[in-house]
This record gives C-alpha cells, sequence and structure tokens, in this order.
C-alpha cells in the first residue's frame, strides 16, 4: 500500500514539474502567452481527459500530464493560451460546446504547428494522439488559416448532410419486402426539414430558443450528429466559457477579454517572437475587435442628446446677486429604444449585439432608461421591455420574435408615435431592407449595421449609421 501511495505520488509531482515546465517554456520563447499563464490558476484535476481552461483556471489530468513527454506539455499549454488569445472562452455563444472545442483546435493547430516540430513532437501530437488539423484526417478538405467561426459552420453544415443522409427519402415507394417506405412526420410529406431554414449561414444555433416550425425536434437531431462528430475527433486541451459570463454579463467578459489580449498583442510586438509573430490573423483579430467599440456609439448620443438640464435659484453664499444659473443634477439622465431587428436574416450572435450596446449604454449613463423592441416586419408587443441601470449584468433573452421578413418601417412608425418619450433611438439590424426610403422616426436614430456594408450612408437627415462586425 505504502509502494502504491509513493507512485501515485510521484506520478503527480511528475506531472507538476510538467506543467512548470510549460508555463516556463511561454514565459521564455511566447510573450503573448505570457499574460494569460500569469493570471490562471493551476489546479490537478482527475476528472477532465487531458487540459482544460476557461481564462480563470488551467485544469490538467495528472495522469494524462505524466504520460506525456516534456514537449508535449509544452505545446499544449501554448494551445491551451492561444485559446484565451482568441477568444473561444467568450465566443462560444449559443454554439455546441464539443463542436466549438473542435473548432477551436482546427483555428488554433495550424498557427502553432512549427512549435510542435521545434519540440520534436508532431508525431507525438498529431498521429499518436490525434490532435486536430486542418488537411489532416476527417478534416482534409478544410483550408488552413480560418477562424474558429468559419470551422464551426463547416462542421455544421457537415452534420446537416448527414442528418439529411440518414433521413428516408421515400414517400411512400414499396420497399423490396413490397411494404411502404418510410412517409416521415405526418404533414410533412416525408420530406426532412433542414434546421435553421431562413436564417444565415452558421447562426442555425443548436441551442437556438426559437419553437417554430419544429426547430425543437431538429436541434435535438442536430445536438445529436454534433456530439457524434466531436465524438470522432481527438480534442487535446479544451476550452471552457469564462465564468465572468454567468456572475457578470457577456459584455464585462468581452472587456476583459479585449484588453488581456490587446495587451498581450502588445508584449509579442515589442519582444518580437513567438507565437503569432509576423501573422496578419493575430492582429486582424485585435482590430476587428476595435471596430466594434461602442464607444463610437456613445461618442454620438452624447454630443446629439445630453442628459437635460433644470434652472434654480442658487444659494445666496454660493451666487453672485440674483442670478439664475443651470443646474446639472439632471446631466445623465437620458430614455432612449433600442429596436433589434429579428427578421430570418439576422442570426442569433447578431441580435445579441443589441445587448452589448445596451449594456455599454446603460454603464456609461446609471441614470439611463431604455426600451427594447423587437421588430421584423411587425412590432412583437410582448416583447417590448424597459431596462435600466438596476438590471445589470444583463442577460440574452430566451428567445427572439419574429423570424419572419424584413422591414423596419414599423419601428420608425412605433418611434413616431411616442417620440415626446425618447431622447434618441437604436435599430440593431443587417440592413437587409429598404433603408434609403425609411421616413423620419423623429428623434436621434442611429442604424448599427450588424456584419452589413460599411459604406451605408443614410439620407435621413436625422440618421446615422454604424458599422460593427460579429461572427
Amino acid at each position: 500500500m505504502t509502494d502504491c501511495l509513493r507512485e501515485h505520488a510521484d506520478l503527480r509531482e511528475k506531472a507538476r514539474l510538467k506543467i512548470k515546465f510549460g508555463h516556463d517554456y511561454i514565459w521564455e520563447f511566447h510573450p503573448i502567452g505570457v499574460i494569460w499563464v500569469a493570471k490562471w490558476k493551476v489546479v490537478e484535476d482527475k476528472n477532465i481527459p487531458t487540459m482544460c481552461t476557461n481564462g480563470k483556471q488551467l485544469r490538467y489530468n495528472p495522469d494524462f500530464t505524466a504520460e506525456r513527454s516534456v514537449g508535449a506539455v509544452k505545446w499544449i499549454i501554448l494551445h491551451e493560451a492561444m485559446h484565451l488569445l482568441l477568444g473561444h472562452h467568450v465566443r462560444r455563444g449559443h454554439r455546441h460546446p464539443k463542436a466549438w472545442n473542435v473548432s477551436g483546435d482546427l483555428a488554433i493547430n495550424w498557427l502553432i504547428k512549427e512549435y510542435a516540430i521545434k519540440l520534436d513532437v508532431f508525431d507525438e501530437l498529431f498521429h499518436e494522439l490525434g490532435c486536430l488539423m486542418p488537411r489532416m484526417g476527417e478534416y482534409t478538405k478544410m483550408k488552413e488559416g480560418e477562424s474558429a467561426e468559419y470551422y464551426y459552420r463547416r462542421i455544421e453544415q457537415d452534420a446537416l448532410d448527414e442528418i439529411t443522409e440518414d433521413q428516408p427519402t421515400g414517400k411512400g415507394e414499396p420497399c423490396e419486402d413490397g411494404e411502404e417506405g418510410d412517409k416521415g412526420e405526418p404533414g410533412e410529406g416525408g420530406e426532412p426539414s433542414e434546421p435553421g431554414e431562413g436564417e444565415s449561414e452558421g447562426d442555425a444555433s443548436p441551442d437556438s430558443d426559437s419553437t417554430e416550425d419544429g426547430d425543437a425536434s431538429s436541434g435535438s437531431a442536430l445536438d445529436d450528429k454534433l456530439d457524434e462528430i466531436a465524438e470522432r475527433s481527438t480534442i487535446i486541451g479544451d476550452v471552457e466559457d469564462s465564468p465572468t459570463i454567468e456572475e457578470e454579463g457577456k459584455d464585462i467578459a468581452e472587456q476583459e477579454y479585449e484588453q488581456t489580449a490587446t495587451q498581450a498583442v502588445v508584449m509579442m510586438k515589442e519582444q518580437g517572437k513567438g507565437a503569432g509573430f509576423g501573422m496578419s490573423i493575430i492582429e486582424d483579430m485585435i482590430e476587428k475587435k476595435a471596430v466594434n467599440d461602442w464607444r463610437k456609439l456613445r461618442e454620438k448620443i452624447t454630443k446629439l442628446t445630453i442628459g437635460g438640464r433644470y434652472y434654480k435659484r442658487p444659494h445666496r453664499r454660493r451666487s453672485n446677486g440674483n442670478i439664475i444659473l443651470p443646474s446639472n443634477r439632471s446631466k445623465g439622465k437620458t430614455t432612449g429604444a433600442i429596436v433589434v431587428d429579428t427578421s430570418g436574416s439576422m442570426g442569433t450572435h447578431e441580435m445579441d449585439e443589441a445587448f452589448v450596446q445596451l449594456s455599454g449604454l446603460l454603464r456609461e449613463w446609471p441614470k439611463a432608461v431604455v426600451t427594447m423592441i423587437q421588430c421584423d416586419s411587425i412590432i412583437h408587443d410582448r416583447a417590448v421591455k424597459v431596462y435600466d441601470y438596476n438590471d445589470l449584468p444583463l442577460r440574452i433573452p430566451r428567445e427572439w420574435l419574429g423570424r419572419g421578413g424584413t422591414e423596419m418601417q414599423p419601428g420608425v412608425n412605433w418611434l413616431a408615435e411616442r417620440r415626446q418619450d425618447f431622447d434618441w433611438a437604436i435599430f440593431i439590424t443587417d440592413m437587409g431592407f429598404s433603408w434609403g426610403a425609411l421616413t423620419e422616426s423623429g428623434i436621434p436614430t442611429f442604424f448599427v449595421g450588424v456584419n452589413a456594408s460599411p459604406d451605408i450612408v443614410m439620407p435621413q437627415r436625422t440618421y446615422d449609421y454604424i458599422p460593427v462586425i460579429v461572427e
């Protein structure tokens, strides 16, 4: 028994030392990863198969770690740091967690392939363990150098194709035994339905809360198929959602990530070495985040709709005679509206951008009151909700209503009828409608074009346009 305990203690110590060597490797050779490994807490965890990070912790299985070469452990820790650099712990959204991990690995492993070669562990990692790589194994047809979102869309499409292939295609034709083939579900004519129909590519989320047109059953089938695909893939070094998302909200988690990622890239550029150096994909990713800085919207709202002021007679000891001066006690009070385009062309992640903008506004103006409206070709009255600072951190709603055609004129009409109630309005939309024909709402109105053309110029006098990118 004593020998068994000693052997177990030796194994744990071996694993701990390899983790330490892995951290030393990051500190010495990969400045872009230093800020991440300096922040996370290292935790032994026998309940996970390999390693896992959520940005706050690096958890490792001591048995797995002790069995691997020192070089392989160094590379896997670099892999985990790259998950955080690329924001995989804050960007999953409603996507299938296992399939998201597969997608993240495909995005990362190509970027750090050269370090597996330099550490002389390429065969151990990619042939012996089966680490994922574009142009290899099951993912031979996937090109290199793409984002996790790109690979997720491809994997999801493969899953949908497999579901279609698994569905019976006969409409009552006789089988070899003389019986009729499967006819599908009643009312469907035997045709298999496509999950996510009417949504843009990659946005047919398996966790979508829509309950229309049988999405619940098709979503379950998609989940099962994505589980099956993930089981066929070897994930070495998982990533989980940042706990900040649950504790403080998605907007805070994203702000925290963007600040840290920017610092990491600056360190990498200053030292001129390591993972990410000379790769435009890394800098482009940071610059793309900067495009979505909500402060651009804040500046425009501040300029046009500064909080109200009122006049009062000041205290005689603090004034010069009988002069009435303006007081700014009401500064910061503002009332606005956010209209979310919930048409079929808007994906879940695009609509969620409304909460990013709303969170920023409420934090900037704690006295603000903001009404959120959902609109496709009509206003969905039961989804109209009023928010203020006390609602922070915001939670994405259980469902987005509508998913029909795109027409924002009803939203404009709704605002025009209530223009005395609002200082400003924001539309979150992909601009897939005749925006040039919109009438005036009667209040300063901002159109946030989600993944829309950056060159749109609104002809209306009181309208302004701000493009953002949401992957």
